[in-house]
């Protein structure tokens, strides 16, 4: 099964015992601007722990084999930024359009994330979930 992961869903996955090991199960996908997100919630303090920016770097790489990573190219950011008024898109939750984007252009058949309510109105008809092991 197709499924496109948000920075959210990667950074608890990697942190539950019964849940890392569905990085490497299946089709994943997901942006490599996921990859910086995660570096940043991991250096950040967002997390019970913060991550030396050695180590959350190290983590990114290993994370490397588990996805096929999708890019929008100018064109399609453009087109989605142009719809964003009518869905509602502003502020940070632009990053979130352009990861429900990056997952119907690569045909996935489901959405990992622990944000859900980020992504109302913006997947046409992918399931929104929370990972479950």
């Amino acid at each position: 099964m197709k499924t496109y992961w948000d920075t959210s869903a990667i950074v608890v996955c990697l942190h539950d015992k019964t849940k890392v090991g569905l990085l490497r199960k299946g089709e994943n996908y997901t942006r490599p601007h996921t990859l910086a997100e995660l570096f940043s919630t991991l250096t950040g303090g967002r997390c019970a722990i913060r991550y030396a920016p050695k180590h959350a770097a190290a983590l990114a790489i290993s994370l490397r084999p588990c996805f096929t990573f999708v890019e929008l190219n100018a064109n399609e950011t453009l087109a989605a930024l142009k719809g964003a008024d009518g869905l509602n898109v502003h502020g940070g939750r632009v990053h979130d359009l352009m990861h429900a984007v990056a997952a119907a252009q690569c045909g996935a058949e489901q959405l990992f994330t622990y944000n859900g309510k980020h992504f109302e109105g913006l997947v046409n008809g992918i399931p929104v979930l929370e990972p479950t092991g």
